[in-house]
């Protein structure tokens, strides 16, 4: 057997080596020609010795069978039978499928390793560890506990000049009843056969495969490359590089506009969504009893303001367009709760009421994101002056930390003195502050808030990439606030810091993975570094701040609306509403945690209200501004969460992308509401500017879009 596979400058050929074992060997080619790329040993699944029977060429690869045994062999053991597939695709991957029914359970530890050479310690120790540029995950968090999202590896290699990427699709890890628990990929070091070689790596546990059919399936790329990439850099490349393993979307999309009604109506059920603690009356952070975890959370005690100030903003903007007596009574009662968590003399703004002196630590990102960022837009909706002295007086607090910690923020601080507190970091909750500078120098024009802004995103951008996770909203809020930088300023930089705190975020995400429920994931976010679950709050604050990057031109829109949209779809999961659920308490309000391979324990937590302030966000981005009768084609506004579009909300001027997810074209007409009346120009993407006219507040439009085609569309009132 001696069968070729090529995609473009790499390829594999898959032997029998000496001892009739089915192997795959790599080459590159470069401006000399086809080189070696990988050792010879590389099995197609490590753990098992595959025998190949058959192999024929197929369109673009190789078909194979035969039988497999675990290594080392099992006395009594029967062999496995095996299939197997070796494809080249586009972007110059291969992918390496091979099916495996196992009659019994397995006392294997698979592994996907492409092996790339020999080990040298002495070289390895003297030179090359220090010249290498390597990615591995999941993402870690600051103290290197391990999470469960993008499984891929990059390594470059600078003894052969050779770049190697590998991907493995969480959704296909059957194999493994514990996965990411015991696996990573990574660089591995095999020092008993002295070689090294990049895939996915156990960790050393014994564990078996269950029985039954099972795939393995893995991506891997090759090239070479004469100077090495850093770190952000080589993570930029790889994450562009993976987008067409993206899966379709499947689940068609609810209305969230209905979803909001209803969560609002479960919002006013006094008796288990409200408290009231010394006559304020404010949302726990969870309905009542629906915790299985913390006894706080199911009896609460207290006010949290991350939960008022989370659903405060969006719940203003949705009663503007949507007036309701109740809800605006209650609303509010629950903005007259900010000024609670006013500490003047301390220059901040805490999270919980009433304070349980002394208090002298808290977390960094809850007084960042409340504080910096959803108070101001509370203020900027509402026009109070109290809440805008507020929040420069947070920020004087928070430039003061900044200062004593050099802008590498802790993940806990000592309130009174403004230091670090523990050992911990959280060093992209620096996005959170930047993003707060620039609606600071939004409000008052002020230009050390754009300073502060660019220096915070400097700083954060020469950090080791392995330290940025922790919640992935901060990477998504670093990313926007490098673009607003880098319209201020026409700073390049700013531009490429953009892009990276952007990649680096979308290593926190799901790309091909479901819950145990069978729900697929695909757009969601890990609610934190090594939370091992995505959590509804923090899918939606990851992508909110996307428009940013959308209306600058500093991503590619058709990837982001198409995780826009797969999120649209799929957060349905967390609500029992969608899920054809007809009793039980807050239908409509969203689960924290869906239940994953490594932490299956879905609904525990309870359900979040301050997750409710996203169900709004869903609606006001992606349908209250302007909407198709396509359900398939999504329009995203550009306008939120501008302050210009939330203190004059609904805005006369808007902006929008419209997205076709499907394969084929489409044909639909665009409505958008709830503006004054008069004529509008009207500019599409490509086309001539037209004149149209709005009558009953509606403006009606009809446009055709290709599969999987972006549009962009303005309207400016005349």
């Amino acid at each position: 057997m001696n069968s070729l596979v090529e995609a473009g400058n790499y390829r594999a050929r898959v032997v029998a080596d000496a001892e009739g074992r089915t192997v795959m060997k790599c080459q590159v080619r470069d401006t000399a020609g086809w080189r070696n790329s990988c050792a010879g040993t590389t099995s197609l699944v490590g753990g098992f010795e595959l025998t190949a029977e058959h192999a024929e060429a197929i369109e673009v690869g190789l078909a194979l069978r035969g039988t497999a045994r675990t290594t080392p062999l099992e006395e009594g053991q029967p062999p496995a039978r095996w299939l197997g597939r070796i494809k080249a695709i586009s972007g110059g991957w291969i992918k390496v499928e091979v099916e495996m029914e196992l009659s019994d359970s397995a006392a294997a530890r698979p592994e996907l390793i492409l092996w790339l050479g020999n080990l040298v310690t002495m070289d390895e120790r003297q030179t090359h560890t220090f010249r290498q540029t390597l990615l591995s995950s999941p993402t870690v968090n600051c103290q290197g506990l391990r999470g469960n999202d993008l499984p891929m590896a990059y390594f470059y290699d600078p003894r052969v000049r050779l770049e190697t990427a590998v991907y493995v699709p969480a959704t296909h890890l059957t194999w493994t009843t514990r996965r990411f628990l015991d696996y990573r990929c990574d660089l591995h070091v095999d020092r008993a056969a002295m070689r090294y070689g990049v895939g996915l790596v156990s960790n050393g546990s014994e564990s078996a495969s269950p029985s039954g059919l099972h795939r393995f399936v893995w991506y891997v790329r090759q090239g070479t490359r004469d100077i090495a990439p850093g770190e952000w850099e080589a993570q930029r490349e790889m994450v562009a590089a993976m987008e067409q393993f993206i899966p379709d979307v499947e689940a068609p999309p609810p209305s969230w506009g209905k979803v909001s009604s209803a969560t609002l109506q479960d919002l006013l059920d006094e008796p288990m969504t409200q408290i009231s603690i010394d006559g304020h009356v404010g949302h726990p952070a969870y309905i009542r009893d629906t915790s299985q975890v913390r006894s706080g959370d199911r009896r609460p005690n207290i006010l949290e303001l991350m939960t008022q100030v989370d659903i405060i903003p969006p719940l203003l903007l949705y009663l503007k367009l949507h007036p309701d007596r109740v809800a605006e009574q209650h609303v509010r009662k629950l903005k007259a709760t900010l000024p609670l968590f006013h500490l003047p003399a301390q220059h901040w703004v805490g999270n919980f009421y009433p304070f349980r002196f002394p208090r002298p630590i808290e977390d960094t990102w809850y007084f960042l994101e409340n504080a910096l960022i959803k108070l101001p837009w509370v203020a900027a909706i509402t026009g109070d002056d109290q809440l805008w002295t507020m929040f420069l007086d947070a920020l004087s607090g928070a430039e003061d930390m900044a200062r004593r910690v050099g802008h590498l923020f802790p993940l806990f601080v000592e309130i009174a003195t403004r230091t670090p507190a523990r050992a911990a970091t959280n060093y992209s909750v620096g996005g959170l502050y930047a993003y707060g500078q620039m609606l600071a120098y939004t409000h008052t024009g002020e230009m050390p808030h754009l300073e502060e802004a660019h220096i915070t995103l400097a700083t954060l951008c020469r950090l080791p990439v392995d330290r940025m996770w922790h919640e992935p909203q901060q990477l998504g809020f670093a990313a926007a606030a490098a673009t607003l930088v880098a319209q201020e300023t026409g700073d390049s930089a700013a531009e490429t810091w953009a892009r990276d705190l952007l990649a680096a975020q979308l290593r926190m995400m799901y790309w091909d993975d479901r819950s145990t429920r069978g729900a697929p994931l695909t757009g969601m976010f890990q609610g934190c570094a090594s939370l091992l679950y995505p959590a509804f709050k923090e899918n939606v604050e990851s992508v909110l701040p996307w428009t940013h990057l959308l209306r600058g031109n500093l991503a590619r829109p058709a990837l982001l609306l198409r995780l826009l949209d797969a999120q649209r779809r799929h957060n349905a999961a967390f609500f029992d509403v969608l899920r054809g659920e007809t009793s039980g308490p807050g239908l409509s309000i969203p689960y924290e945690n869906l239940g994953t391979v490594e932490l299956p324990e879905e609904g525990r937590l309870g359900k979040e209200l301050y997750g409710t302030g996203e169900v709004f966000w869903l609606y006001l981005l992606l349908e209250a501004l302007g909407k198709s009768d396509d359900p398939e084609v999504m329009v995203c506004s550009l306008d939120l969460p501008g302050l210009p579009a939330l203190a004059h909300f609904p805005p006369a001027e808007r902006s929008f992308m419209a997205f076709n997810a499907t394969r084929v074209a489409r044909n639909t007409t665009i409505e958008v509401p709830a503006l004054p009346p008069g004529d509008y120009r009207v500019r599409w993407t490509g086309r001539q500017e037209y004149r149209g006219t709005v009558k009953g507040g509606r403006l009606v439009l009809e446009t055709s879009l290709a599969a999987g085609e972006v549009q962009r569309l303005d309207i400016v009132p005349t």
